[in-house]
């Protein structure tokens, strides 16, 4: 896809490659990045509301998922919050699975997202996917028009590209948005908990665990909590495995990641560090441990770059894409509807 966009590059604001897993990001920088500075990631649940945080982006031209959709919950929700990150006759391209196999469910029955859906209606029985009929209708029940299936023996090939174009109407659900705990974002390097030598060991082993952590996933230290999950920041299996061998070389410790299963956010990882270690650690960390300052390549991890303003008509990428003349496109801000709490009246 990126080959196919260089001839483009002048034209392109941002390309996101995203994924559920920070080790994934982390590959696809390493890969993709050099030479395209329209190149950035960022973690994306589509199973979540998409967190716009920059209300005069109009979207993207294009969003393509490949065998990804069908691994939710529940697709109309899923298909909302796809649809909130296209701008008005933004182009959706899918590539999904649409025949059940044996290989398929022994291979991807072993993983937690191909049992996750709970409206089995829409569902190939005994089976996540979505028959191509299926995706039609709710493609178009979602508001999305121009649906079209890509290939003809789709059934035959086991797989179907689908496209469609999003309305412009956006339904979204209202929120009430809880307080943060002042706790943990006041100071993570100061613990309020008493005076002695056993807390300024606990302080530097805690901003210990905040730097290495903020190294591993090329973030700012400010923006880790001491009682916020690692899984929240993207951790998983893999990042665990780098970030805990870099706190285990510092600490003089031979660290196993599954720690991070029982002791899964600072404040615990910390407590039990100090409660198993407390000898080495001591003797690790006679000099304080300096606060870290931003170590983000750029700001795309914790503010997603805005995407500027386009013009009325089409872009040229758009139209590369479809390769057909486009009339012009919707150049306001999609509309959207708003959903009140369940439980209120409009």
């Amino acid at each position: 896809m990126l080959a196919a966009l260089e001839p483009l590059a002048g034209q392109i604001s941002e390309y996101c490659y995203t994924d559920i897993s920070r080790a994934f990001l982390q590959y696809g920088e390493s890969c993709f990045a050099a030479g395209r500075p329209y190149f950035t990631t960022r973690i994306l649940d589509i199973s979540q509301p998409f967190d716009d945080r920059n209300p005069t982006a109009l979207g993207y031209d294009i969003v393509i998922a490949t065998n990804v959709l069908h691994a939710t919950a529940n697709m109309r929700r899923t298909l909302a919050h796809t649809k909130a990150m296209l701008r008005g006759g933004g182009l959706l391209a899918l590539n999904e699975l649409n025949h059940k196999t044996t290989a398929a469910t022994v291979t991807f029955g072993l993983l937690d997202g191909w049992w996750l859906y709970e409206d089995k209606q829409l569902r190939i029985p005994g089976s996540p996917l979505l028959a191509e009929d299926s995706w039609t209708e709710l493609l178009w029940s979602e508001g999305f028009r121009q649906v079209c299936l890509r290939i003809k023996q789709g059934i035959t090939l086991g797989q179907q590209i689908i496209t469609a174009h999003s309305d412009g109407l956006i339904l979204q659900t209202a929120t009430l948005t809880p307080q943060p705990e002042n706790r943990d974002l006041i100071l993570n390097s100061h613990r309020v908990c008493g005076t002695g030598q056993s807390e300024d060991i606990a302080d530097r082993l805690q901003q210990l665990i905040i730097n290495s952590l903020a190294q591993t996933l090329k973030a700012d230290g400010k923006s880790i909590a001491l009682r916020t999950p690692f899984s929240d920041y993207g951790v998983d299996s893999i990042i665990g495995v780098g970030f805990v061998k870099q706190l285990g070389n510092q600490l003089g410790l031979k660290l196993n990641s599954a720690i991070l299963f029982e002791q899964a956010t600072v404040a615990k990882l910390r407590d039990y560090l100090q409660n198993t270690y407390g000898a080495q650690i001591k003797r690790a960390l006679a000099k304080p441990v300096v606060a870290g300052t931003a170590v983000a390549d750029d700001a795309s991890e914790t503010e997603p770059r805005a995407i500027p303003v386009a013009a009325a008509t089409i872009s040229p990428v758009m139209a590369a894409a479809l390769g057909e003349p486009v009339g012009r496109l919707l150049a306001t801000r999609p509309r959207r509807r708003t959903r009140p709490p369940e439980g209120e009246s409009r």
